[in-house]
């Protein structure tokens, strides 16, 4: 009996105790998640003190570490798998063969796993406290109460749009040609992070540092699948496709940097690039962010407008509306127009996987919208309407 006590002492390592202890505090993790307000309280007390430490070291190297983790864990995962295989086919050639276990071997597999484990809890660690927990909280941090919408109330949120946006497109700075001088990126950086942060009375978590955005290394693949941009809660990184259009640069931007601060619903981040947008002091950063928001709100309208009315009166309401001007429309089609000439100067070795990787884009997207259907990217016209109807929009 001493002997197996002795035994069993052995096996139950440090190693073991601290995955134990681990994996007790992340399954606490996820059940306070769904706890009501706790995650809202994480995501204005905790979230911001991981964000100073982790985003400023991060943002200290030039490409994007998640990006690079990202690739490595499947490459990882890959070696894994092989390595099980090849070592569970020794071990089974050897146990016919009656040739006993395997000592070195097993050992060094052994050791490896217990790597691949704390990897693996690691992983598992950075998902838990940097997106699960935040991301179970209320929408914008407040309880909703939802309710419906008035005809006028839709209508106004619309107009003040169109409005906003044909005042803003006039001055913006432009070139002999007529065309948009676009600043650099650090440039647009700053009139963004401004922006934001003019956003932190009624949105906290813009407070304090925010890291800039970095362009993403296989930006040919988010571009195949449709991909603007992509923030990694891990890492604390937000990347962006480098063929976007300049135009759109200002909203992606704005969005995956409010993912970035704690606001990981889709219809949340959504909003916040829009308000930065909208409420902003720079004329381009407003007419981009107004220019696509439109689209959302407009179709909307429409929408209710023929649900309410015939066709033919449906119509003549929606004439007698202000349009939107047709400089922006301008504008953007040609921003779009640049940027694909500059993926098209760009070599592309991976060009021939395009379609698999847009077929799998379509899967997830798919997937994407049944799995966070109240948080979608389409809630956000709520979340503009809403904004207007409490008499914030100017």
């Amino acid at each position: 009996m001493e002997k197996t006590s002795v035994q069993s002492k052995r096996r139950i390592g440090l190693y073991w105790k601290i995955l134990a202890v681990v994996g007790i505090v992340m399954v606490i993790g996820v059940v306070l998640a769904y706890v009501p307000g706790f995650g809202n309280r994480y995501a204005e007390k905790v979230y911001p003190k991981l964000y100073r430490v982790i985003a400023p070291v991060t943002n200290c190297f030039s490409f994007t570490l998640g990006e690079i983790l990202m690739y490595a864990a499947a490459v990882i995962v890959a070696v894994t798998a092989v390595l099980l295989l090849i070592f569970g086919g020794i071990a089974l050639y050897r146990k016919l063969r009656a040739k006993g276990p395997m000592t070195g071997g097993a050992r060094f597999l052994r050791v490896y796993m217990k790597c691949f484990l704390a990897i693996v809890v690691l992983g598992l660690w950075l998902f838990i406290f940097h997106w699960w927990i935040p991301y179970h909280d209320y929408v914008l941090g407040v309880k909703e109460h939802r309710r419906a919408f008035t005809l006028e109330e839709i209508q106004t949120a619309r107009n003040n749009i169109v409005k906003r946006l044909n005042e803003t497109i006039t001055k913006v700075p432009r070139g002999e040609d007529g065309k948009i001088l676009y600043p650099d990126s650090s440039q647009r950086f700053a009139v963004i992070r401004e922006a934001l942060r003019g956003l932190a009375a009624d949105y906290p978590r813009f407070e304090g540092y925010i890291a800039e955005p970095k362009s993403a290394i296989c930006s040919d693949v988010l571009d195949w699948m449709n991909i603007g941009g992509f923030t990694y809660p891990y890492s604390m990184e937000a990347t962006y496709n480098k063929y976007i259009s300049d135009f759109y640069y200002y909203t992606l931007i704005a969005h995956e940097i409010a993912h970035n601060k704690g606001y990981y619903k889709e219809n949340e981040a959504e909003f916040l690039g829009f308000l930065a947008c909208y409420t902003s002091d720079d004329p381009l950063m407003v007419s981009a962010g107004c220019y696509y928001a439109f689209f959302d709100i407009d179709e909307y309208y429409v929408g209710v407008l023929y649900e309410l009315y015939d066709e033919e009166t449906a119509l003549a309401i929606y004439n007698a509306q202000p349009k939107m001007s047709d400089l922006a429309v301008e504008d953007a089609v040609a921003a779009v127009e640049a940027a694909e000439e500059a993926y098209n100067a760009d070599d592309h070795p991976l060009q021939e996987y395009s379609e698999v990787a847009s077929d799998a884009a379509d899967i997830g997207w798919e997937t994407q919208a049944e799995l966070i259907e109240n948080n979608s990217y389409a809630d956000v016209v709520y979340l503009i309407v809403e904004y207007f109807s409490d008499g914030k929009g100017r």
